[in-house]
């Protein structure tokens, strides 16, 4: 179970968090959780730009240029630093593992994973994504780029892992979606490939949110 504690009348949110090398962006693609309020405020700054202590036509919740309209992760981050004035809540665990993930479970756990990723999370952790079952928080939120064949096997291993560990390669195999079923971001596993499987039956678990309305957890 995700845990996380907040105030819920807070401004607070959580997501992956990279860098560009000049900006910190929240990965809102792979996952983003933030509290009521700060969602209210975020779609009233949105409607109603003026109402932030920014010069005229310079508000943080629109792309300021074509390079913005093309990678909206940055306006949307800006929005909500400006929004919550501050950042966002740690997306690491305690063993420095990432709750949100910007690719599927197949390429997150060996490592397969794009060269701007790796350069980002180098210049906002200071070290590489990690690989293997340490690739992901055990209270995992989310996975990136996962479309509903994919989406549909994660949720039946993570919901009855001891079926599918009973099971033998060749039948793990026929069970997970074909390549041509998947994102074209995604991967099916190989068939020797035992990686993704002890991920998603012995390391993560389907996540749940705690909270108690109107006070912390």
């Amino acid at each position: 179970m995700l845990t996380l504690t907040v105030n819920l009348q807070a401004l607070q949110y959580m997501g992956l968090t990279l860098n560009t090398g000049d900006i910190d962006f929240i990965s809102i693609a792979a996952g983003l959780v933030m509290t009521t309020t700060l969602a209210e405020n975020v779609v009233h700054a949105s409607e109603h730009p003026d109402d932030l202590a920014v010069p005229a036509g310079l508000s943080p919740c629109k792309a300021q240029n074509q390079w913005e309209e093309l990678n909206w992760a940055i306006p949307s981050t800006s929005c909500l630093r400006s929004v919550a004035k501050g950042g966002p809540v740690d997306d690491l665990d305690e063993g420095h593992k990432h709750h949100f993930h910007a690719f599927g479970p197949v390429r997150s756990v060996n490592g397969n994973i794009d060269d701007w990723f790796k350069e980002y999370h180098q210049n906002y952790y200071g070290r590489p994504p990690a690989s293997g079952v340490d690739c992901c928080a055990t209270d995992t939120v989310s996975f990136h780029y996962i479309e509903g064949p994919e989406s549909r096997i994660i949720h039946a291993v993570l919901a009855n892992p001891a079926k599918y560990k009973g099971m033998t390669r060749a039948e793990r195999h026929d069970a997970w979606p074909e390549q041509g079923e998947v994102s074209g971001y995604s991967e099916t596993p190989e068939l020797e490939d035992d990686a993704a499987w002890k991920l998603l039956t012995e390391t993560i678990s389907v996540a749940e949110l705690s909270r108690s309305c109107g006070g912390t957890t």
